[in-house]
Formats: C-alpha cells, structure tokens, sequence
C-alpha cells in the first residue's frame, strides 16, 4: 500500500514539472523561439529566423529610442540642483553606453558560438544568443529612470 501511494505520488509530482524544465532556459545559446521556426519550418527555418533576427534588434532600438525621449523630455526640476548639463550628459552616457552594449553584445555572442563554428547548428546558437542578449538589454534600458523620486520608483 506504501508503495502504490509512493508511486502515485511521484507520478503526480512529475505530472506538475513545466514542460521546460531541463531544456537549457538558463543558456544563452538557447533561445525557445528559434526551436519553435524549427518546427513549424524544419529546415527552410532561415526567412524565420531572419524574421525573429529583425523584430528582436527593432524591439531594441524602440526601447532605446524610447528611452532617449523619455530623458531628453524630461523636467530637470525633479531633480535636486539638476542642469540642462547633466541632463546632456544622460543622453550622452547613455548613448555611448548603447554602442558600447552593440559591440559587447556582438563579440560575447561570438566567444559562446565558437564552439559551434563550421557546424550545422552555429547561426542558431548564434542567433539564440543575440535574442536572448538583446532580451536583457530591453529589460536594463527599461530599468532606466530619470526620475528617481519616492512617487516615481515602484518596489521590485
């Protein structure tokens, strides 16, 4: 009888383990978006990907774009002693943040791909990792906030 309930469950815990669990959610060379042109295209997934390449670089320049207006339209009076200057100097940090970010994404996609070079799967490791990088980047640019006062930060 212990058994059958033991069984029962384990199998009931299995039953309740999402269907990503032991993929490589965690790995940058990983993306579920590229597995999923893979299936619907099996290998005529190229126009897919190039598809998912586009809307994930425009995904970030929107949210840098966006980004940049929202600083440069905001009211430096919320700030304590705040200038035009180190309004300007937002802009400029940020913007020569964003060019320096393209390029690191750029070379660190190439160093976890390497291994991947001359195969069959490194353009998909590749792009995986441009995806999932350019993810993280859109989720930094929006946890930037030109007004720090109490009213305007929300908890974690």
């Amino acid at each position: 009888m212990i058994n059958i309930k033991y069984f029962t469950l384990v199998f009931l815990s299995l039953l309740m383990i999402p269907p990503s669990y032991g993929k490589r959610t965690t790995d940058i060379t990983y993306n579920v978006q590229i597995e999923s042109c893979q299936k619907k295209y099996g290998d005529d997934s190229d126009e897919c990907f190039s598809d998912l390449k586009d809307k994930s670089d425009s995904a970030v320049t929107d949210a840098y774009n966006k980004k940049i207006n929202e600083i440069n339209s905001f009211n430096i009076s919320k700030w304590k002693n705040g200038t035009e200057d180190q309004k300007n100097d937002m802009v400029k940090f940020f913007t020569d943040n964003q060019k320096k970010w393209l390029s690191y994404r750029n070379q660190y996609c190439q160093i976890v791909s390497t291994g991947a070079q001359d195969t069959h799967e490194y353009g998909e490791i590749l792009l995986a990792c441009f995806l999932n990088m350019n993810n993280a980047r859109i989720n930094e640019i929006n946890m930037i906030h030109p007004d720090l006062s109490e009213n305007s930060r929300s908890e974690p």
